[in-house]
């Protein structure tokens, strides 16, 4: 996700890990991998910068806070990647 612009009240991106949160993040994600786990902080909020580029896994709960004022614009997208099989020497 890349921040468009500033300017606006609210509009933090929050994300919620660690053992307050109903979402136990220091089991694995489905493809059997350890989730991040950070100690007892139950919420992490990133602050919009304009350009700021924010990259994550979507398997770590996390929302997008209200915009209280103003406007928040911001360009979204996936990227999608899966290992390719060993060319023989």
């Amino acid at each position: 996700m890349i921040y468009l612009n500033e300017g606006f009240a609210g509009g933090e991106t929050r994300f919620y890990v660690g053992t307050r949160h109903p979402l136990d993040l220091r089991k694995t994600d489905n493809l059997n991998m350890p989730c991040p786990y950070y100690g007892d902080r139950s919420e992490i909020s990133v602050v919009p910068v304009t350009g700021m580029a924010l990259c994550f896994i979507h398997d770590l709960a996390q929302e997008g806070a209200s915009v209280i004022r103003g406007r928040k614009y911001v360009l979204r997208s996936d990227v999608m990647y899966s290992a390719r099989a060993q060319q023989p020497e």
